[in-house]
Protein backbone atom coordinates (compact mmCIF):
# COMPACT_ATOMS: atom_id res chain seq x y z
CA UNK A 1 0.00 0.00 0.00
CA UNK A 2 2.68 2.24 0.84
CA UNK A 3 4.08 1.66 -2.57
CA UNK A 4 1.08 2.40 -4.49
CA UNK A 5 0.65 6.11 -2.64
CA UNK A 6 4.44 6.66 -3.71
CA UNK A 7 3.39 6.51 -7.16
CA UNK A 8 0.18 8.02 -7.27
CA UNK A 9 1.67 10.90 -5.63
CA UNK A 10 4.39 11.01 -8.41
CA UNK A 11 2.07 11.50 -10.54
CA UNK A 12 -0.41 14.20 -8.82
CA UNK A 13 2.77 16.18 -9.04
CA UNK A 14 3.47 15.34 -12.40
CA UNK A 15 0.14 16.85 -12.85
CA UNK A 16 0.40 20.03 -10.95
CA UNK A 17 3.68 20.90 -12.61
CA UNK A 18 2.09 20.86 -16.37
CA UNK A 19 -0.94 22.63 -15.40
CA UNK A 20 0.97 25.68 -13.72
CA UNK A 21 2.14 28.68 -15.89
CA UNK A 22 1.00 26.53 -19.01
CA UNK A 23 4.31 24.91 -19.20
CA UNK A 24 5.42 23.20 -22.39
CA UNK A 25 8.32 20.17 -22.44
CA UNK A 26 10.97 20.52 -24.83
CA UNK A 27 11.59 16.53 -24.45
CA UNK A 28 9.55 13.84 -24.15
CA UNK A 29 9.06 12.34 -20.77
CA UNK A 30 11.50 9.83 -19.22
CA UNK A 31 10.56 6.35 -16.77
CA UNK A 32 13.26 4.57 -15.09
CA UNK A 33 13.36 0.56 -14.21
CA UNK A 34 15.83 -0.35 -11.90
CA UNK A 35 17.55 -3.65 -11.28
CA UNK A 36 17.43 -6.84 -9.28
CA UNK A 37 18.66 -6.15 -5.32
CA UNK A 38 18.09 -2.20 -5.76
CA UNK A 39 15.29 0.31 -5.75
CA UNK A 40 14.86 3.83 -7.26
CA UNK A 41 17.77 5.11 -5.06
CA UNK A 42 20.45 3.58 -7.44
CA UNK A 43 19.70 5.32 -10.26
CA UNK A 44 19.24 8.93 -9.22
CA UNK A 45 22.63 9.57 -10.73
CA UNK A 46 21.15 9.00 -13.97
CA UNK A 47 17.90 10.73 -12.83
CA UNK A 48 19.63 13.86 -12.28
CA UNK A 49 22.11 13.48 -15.29
CA UNK A 50 18.98 13.56 -17.48
CA UNK A 51 17.45 16.42 -16.06
CA UNK A 52 20.99 18.23 -16.24
CA UNK A 53 20.97 17.64 -19.37
CA UNK A 54 17.36 17.90 -20.80
CA UNK A 55 16.06 20.70 -18.32
CA UNK A 56 12.19 20.44 -17.87
CA UNK A 57 12.02 17.09 -18.57
CA UNK A 58 9.68 14.80 -16.44
CA UNK A 59 11.09 12.34 -15.10
CA UNK A 60 10.28 9.17 -13.13
CA UNK A 61 11.79 6.88 -11.28
CA UNK A 62 9.49 3.63 -10.60
CA UNK A 63 9.17 2.94 -6.81
CA UNK A 64 8.39 -0.85 -7.38
CA UNK A 65 9.69 -4.27 -6.42
CA UNK A 66 13.00 -2.69 -4.51
CA UNK A 67 15.73 -5.02 -3.12
CA UNK A 68 14.49 -8.24 -1.57
CA UNK A 69 11.13 -7.93 -3.90
CA UNK A 70 12.92 -7.48 -6.63
CA UNK A 71 12.81 -11.72 -6.94
CA UNK A 72 9.54 -11.32 -7.47
CA UNK A 73 8.50 -13.73 -10.46
CA UNK A 74 8.90 -11.47 -13.53
CA UNK A 75 5.55 -11.77 -15.08
CA UNK A 76 4.32 -10.58 -11.71
CA UNK A 77 6.13 -7.41 -12.04
CA UNK A 78 5.92 -6.67 -15.88
CA UNK A 79 1.74 -6.79 -14.91
CA UNK A 80 2.21 -3.97 -11.86
CA UNK A 81 4.74 -1.90 -14.63
CA UNK A 82 1.96 -2.41 -17.09
CA UNK A 83 -0.37 -0.98 -14.99
CA UNK A 84 1.84 1.62 -13.68
CA UNK A 85 2.27 3.33 -17.72
CA UNK A 86 -1.25 2.89 -18.47
CA UNK A 87 -1.75 5.30 -15.48
CA UNK A 88 1.06 7.68 -16.80
CA UNK A 89 -0.44 7.90 -20.11
CA UNK A 90 -3.59 9.26 -18.71
CA UNK A 91 -1.88 12.33 -18.46
CA UNK A 92 -1.30 14.86 -21.21
CA UNK A 93 2.45 15.35 -20.89
CA UNK A 94 2.71 10.98 -22.39
CA UNK A 95 0.05 11.64 -25.26
CA UNK A 96 3.15 11.96 -27.39
CA UNK A 97 5.22 9.17 -26.69
CA UNK A 98 8.00 8.72 -23.59
CA UNK A 99 11.02 6.84 -23.48
CA UNK A 100 11.40 3.96 -21.42
CA UNK A 101 15.02 3.53 -19.55
CA UNK A 102 15.76 0.21 -17.87
CA UNK A 103 18.87 -1.31 -16.07
CA UNK A 104 19.77 -5.00 -15.38
CA UNK A 105 17.07 -7.66 -14.55
CA UNK A 106 14.52 -4.30 -14.85
CA UNK A 107 15.27 -4.52 -18.57
CA UNK A 108 13.80 -7.81 -18.54
CA UNK A 109 10.71 -6.70 -16.88
CA UNK A 110 10.17 -3.32 -19.07
CA UNK A 111 10.34 -5.35 -22.42
CA UNK A 112 7.61 -7.74 -20.94
CA UNK A 113 5.96 -4.51 -20.04
CA UNK A 114 5.73 -3.52 -23.60
CA UNK A 115 5.10 -6.95 -24.55
CA UNK A 116 1.85 -7.38 -22.65
CA UNK A 117 0.71 -3.58 -23.26
CA UNK A 118 -1.31 -3.03 -26.35
CA UNK A 119 -1.84 0.79 -26.39
CA UNK A 120 1.79 1.52 -25.34
CA UNK A 121 3.21 4.83 -26.37
CA UNK A 122 7.10 3.72 -25.56
CA UNK A 123 8.98 5.65 -28.20
CA UNK A 124 12.84 4.81 -27.33
CA UNK A 125 13.30 1.46 -25.13
CA UNK A 126 16.87 0.98 -23.56
CA UNK A 127 18.28 -1.39 -22.24
CA UNK A 128 21.02 -0.59 -19.67
CA UNK A 129 23.03 -3.99 -19.06
CA UNK A 130 20.17 -6.10 -19.22
CA UNK A 131 20.57 -10.14 -19.18
CA UNK A 132 18.35 -10.14 -22.77
CA UNK A 133 18.98 -13.52 -23.26
CA UNK A 134 18.97 -14.81 -19.39
CA UNK A 135 22.04 -15.87 -17.40
CA UNK A 136 23.96 -19.45 -16.75
CA UNK A 137 27.71 -20.23 -14.87
CA UNK A 138 29.29 -20.68 -11.86
CA UNK A 139 28.61 -16.81 -10.56
CA UNK A 140 25.14 -17.17 -10.65
CA UNK A 141 25.48 -20.79 -9.11
CA UNK A 142 27.75 -19.62 -6.36
CA UNK A 143 25.77 -16.68 -5.39
CA UNK A 144 22.43 -17.53 -5.42
CA UNK A 145 22.30 -22.16 -5.29
CA UNK A 146 25.40 -22.68 -4.13
CA UNK A 147 24.49 -26.55 -3.09
CA UNK A 148 24.19 -27.08 -6.89
CA UNK A 149 26.43 -27.82 -9.54
CA UNK A 150 25.56 -26.63 -12.96
CA UNK A 151 24.30 -29.41 -15.13
CA UNK A 152 21.80 -30.59 -12.03
CA UNK A 153 20.44 -26.82 -10.94
CA UNK A 154 18.14 -26.41 -13.94
CA UNK A 155 16.17 -29.65 -12.74
CA UNK A 156 15.52 -27.08 -9.88
CA UNK A 157 15.36 -23.78 -11.23
CA UNK A 158 12.70 -25.54 -14.11
CA UNK A 159 10.12 -26.63 -12.17
CA UNK A 160 6.89 -24.82 -11.55
CA UNK A 161 7.71 -23.94 -8.08
CA UNK A 162 10.49 -22.37 -8.69
CA UNK A 163 9.33 -20.30 -11.79
CA UNK A 164 6.53 -19.29 -9.35
CA UNK A 165 8.49 -18.05 -7.17
CA UNK A 166 11.81 -16.78 -8.40
CA UNK A 167 13.03 -14.43 -10.91
CA UNK A 168 15.94 -15.91 -11.08
CA UNK A 169 15.01 -19.05 -12.40
CA UNK A 170 12.95 -16.94 -14.88
CA UNK A 171 15.93 -16.14 -16.05
CA UNK A 172 18.18 -18.72 -15.88
CA UNK A 173 18.90 -20.55 -19.20
CA UNK A 174 20.87 -23.15 -19.49
CA UNK A 175 22.29 -24.08 -22.97
CA UNK A 176 22.93 -27.68 -22.30
CA UNK A 177 19.52 -28.22 -20.96
CA UNK A 178 17.64 -26.30 -23.90
CA UNK A 179 14.05 -28.40 -24.25
CA UNK A 180 13.97 -28.08 -20.37
CA UNK A 181 14.58 -24.34 -20.74
CA UNK A 182 12.02 -24.11 -23.61
CA UNK A 183 9.30 -26.08 -21.90
CA UNK A 184 10.03 -25.45 -17.84
CA UNK A 185 10.99 -21.59 -18.02
CA UNK A 186 7.67 -20.02 -17.81
CA UNK A 187 9.28 -16.58 -18.84
CA UNK A 188 12.12 -16.14 -21.28
CA UNK A 189 11.63 -18.13 -23.95
CA UNK A 190 7.54 -16.90 -23.84
CA UNK A 191 9.36 -13.05 -23.76
CA UNK A 192 11.31 -14.04 -26.74
CA UNK A 193 8.67 -16.26 -28.70
CA UNK A 194 10.88 -19.27 -28.80
CA UNK A 195 7.66 -20.95 -28.77
CA UNK A 196 4.81 -20.60 -29.79
CA UNK A 197 1.86 -19.38 -27.84
CA UNK A 198 -1.40 -17.15 -27.31
CA UNK A 199 -0.13 -14.11 -26.95
CA UNK A 200 3.18 -14.74 -29.53
CA UNK A 201 1.84 -12.13 -32.37
CA UNK A 202 0.26 -9.80 -29.41
CA UNK A 203 3.84 -9.82 -28.34
CA UNK A 204 5.56 -9.10 -31.53
CA UNK A 205 3.10 -6.70 -33.13
CA UNK A 206 3.47 -4.59 -29.45
CA UNK A 207 7.28 -4.56 -29.06
CA UNK A 208 7.25 -2.93 -33.28
CA UNK A 209 5.32 -0.04 -32.13
CA UNK A 210 8.66 0.96 -30.36
CA UNK A 211 10.53 3.92 -32.55
CA UNK A 212 13.78 2.61 -31.51
CA UNK A 213 15.03 0.08 -29.05
CA UNK A 214 19.24 0.37 -28.06
CA UNK A 215 20.55 -1.88 -26.02
CA UNK A 216 24.26 -0.81 -24.02
CA UNK A 217 26.33 -2.96 -22.45
CA UNK A 218 29.83 -3.50 -21.14
CA UNK A 219 32.26 -6.35 -22.84
CA UNK A 220 33.83 -6.57 -19.19
CA UNK A 221 30.45 -6.85 -17.17
CA UNK A 222 31.69 -8.61 -14.09
CA UNK A 223 27.92 -9.08 -12.70
CA UNK A 224 25.66 -10.73 -15.85
CA UNK A 225 27.13 -14.27 -17.50
CA UNK A 226 27.44 -14.89 -20.14
CA UNK A 227 28.45 -11.55 -20.90
CA UNK A 228 27.38 -11.93 -25.04
CA UNK A 229 23.65 -11.93 -22.91
CA UNK A 230 23.69 -8.42 -23.16
CA UNK A 231 23.92 -8.46 -26.55
CA UNK A 232 21.20 -10.87 -27.56
CA UNK A 233 23.68 -12.98 -27.70
CA UNK A 234 24.27 -16.47 -25.99
CA UNK A 235 26.66 -19.65 -25.39
CA UNK A 236 26.16 -22.39 -27.90
CA UNK A 237 24.28 -25.79 -26.98
CA UNK A 238 27.44 -27.62 -27.33
CA UNK A 239 28.98 -28.03 -24.44
CA UNK A 240 31.87 -25.24 -25.40
CA UNK A 241 32.70 -21.86 -25.04
CA UNK A 242 31.34 -20.64 -28.36
CA UNK A 243 29.37 -17.87 -28.23
CA UNK A 244 26.18 -17.18 -30.83
CA UNK A 245 26.17 -13.86 -31.24
CA UNK A 246 22.42 -12.15 -31.81
CA UNK A 247 21.94 -12.60 -35.85
CA UNK A 248 22.60 -16.45 -35.52
CA UNK A 249 20.13 -16.93 -32.61
CA UNK A 250 16.89 -19.00 -34.09
CA UNK A 251 14.87 -16.00 -32.82
CA UNK A 252 16.76 -13.38 -34.60
CA UNK A 253 16.42 -15.51 -38.03
CA UNK A 254 13.04 -16.19 -37.38
CA UNK A 255 12.25 -12.89 -36.41
CA UNK A 256 10.13 -14.54 -33.66
CA UNK A 257 9.58 -11.52 -31.41
CA UNK A 258 10.44 -8.52 -34.31
CA UNK A 259 13.90 -8.26 -33.21
CA UNK A 260 15.35 -8.64 -37.11
CA UNK A 261 12.39 -6.31 -38.15
CA UNK A 262 13.65 -3.48 -35.78
CA UNK A 263 17.25 -4.87 -36.78
CA UNK A 264 16.45 -4.22 -41.01
CA UNK A 265 14.61 -0.87 -40.24
CA UNK A 266 17.19 1.05 -38.68
CA UNK A 267 15.89 0.71 -35.46
CA UNK A 268 17.90 -1.15 -33.40
CA UNK A 269 21.20 -0.09 -31.82
CA UNK A 270 23.43 -2.21 -30.28
CA UNK A 271 26.67 -0.78 -28.57
CA UNK A 272 29.30 -3.08 -26.77
CA UNK A 273 31.46 -0.50 -24.44
CA UNK A 274 34.45 -1.06 -23.38
CA UNK A 275 35.36 -0.60 -19.28
CA UNK A 276 31.88 -0.48 -18.92
CA UNK A 277 30.96 -2.03 -15.27
CA UNK A 278 27.72 -3.01 -14.52
CA UNK A 279 26.79 -0.04 -12.34
CA UNK A 280 28.40 2.29 -14.46
CA UNK A 281 25.69 2.55 -16.46
CA UNK A 282 23.14 4.55 -14.26
CA UNK A 283 26.36 6.41 -12.39
CA UNK A 284 28.88 7.23 -14.85
CA UNK A 285 28.34 10.63 -16.63
CA UNK A 286 31.17 10.46 -19.55
CA UNK A 287 28.85 6.80 -20.44
CA UNK A 288 25.59 8.98 -20.22
CA UNK A 289 27.00 11.32 -22.30
CA UNK A 290 28.33 9.29 -24.91
CA UNK A 291 25.74 6.65 -25.35
CA UNK A 292 22.50 7.46 -24.26
CA UNK A 293 21.52 11.41 -23.77
CA UNK A 294 21.27 11.08 -27.93
CA UNK A 295 18.44 9.03 -27.42
CA UNK A 296 16.08 10.84 -24.95
CA UNK A 297 14.87 13.28 -27.80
Amino acid sequence: MKQKRLWLNDILLIALVLCSNGVVEAYKPVVLMHGIQAGPASINALANMIEESHAGTIVVNIDMFNDRWAYTPLWLQAKELKARLEALQRLPAYAEGYHLVCHSQGALVCRAAIKLYTDHRVDTFISLAGPNNGVYGPYWLDKYWPNFTVPKVAYVVYNSLAQHLSSIANIWHDPAKRSLYLHRNSFLPVLNNEIYHAQSDQFKNNFLRLSKFVVLGGEDDEYIAPVSTLFFGYTSENGTDEIIDMSSQEFFKTDSFGLKTMNNTGRLTVTKAVHASHESWVKDKDLFKQHIEKHLV
